[in-house]
């Protein structure tokens, strides 16, 4: 079969790449969206809790903090808001209670 006979998709995929990856039938997030909002928040663990927090709550019916032209999956949407600022958080710090400490002397007294 000559050349021209390829199809669409062929010829489409070729010219533009792909925004999204795809990895074992996961949706992977927009790379310049990740190292946009990395740049915000520089703590990955943190990042990552912040978007899933944002994607339930998307999933979950919220509406979107900002505007797109396109047609945007709630990872993406949630990147956005974070890029835009349109999401904050705040590190926490918690101690662990501090439960009364048993000495010797009373282990020893009640002996």
């Amino acid at each position: 079969m000559p050349d021209t006979a390829r199809s669409n998709d062929e010829n489409n995929a070729t010219h533009h790449p792909p925004r999204h990856r795809r990895r074992a039938g996961l949706r992977v997030m927009r790379d310049d969206y990740l190292q946009e909002a990395r740049k915000k928040v520089d703590d990955p663990y943190v990042l990552v809790n912040v978007v899933s927090q944002r994607v339930k709550q998307l999933k979950r019916g919220s509406r979107p903090l900002v505007e797109s032209l396109e047609k945007l999956a709630p990872e993406d949407l949630a990147l956005r808001e974070i890029i835009e600022g349109k999401i904050s958080f705040e590190h926490v710090l918690v101690e662990p209670p501090e439960y009364p400490r048993r000495g010797l002397a009373s282990w020893s007294s009640a002996a």
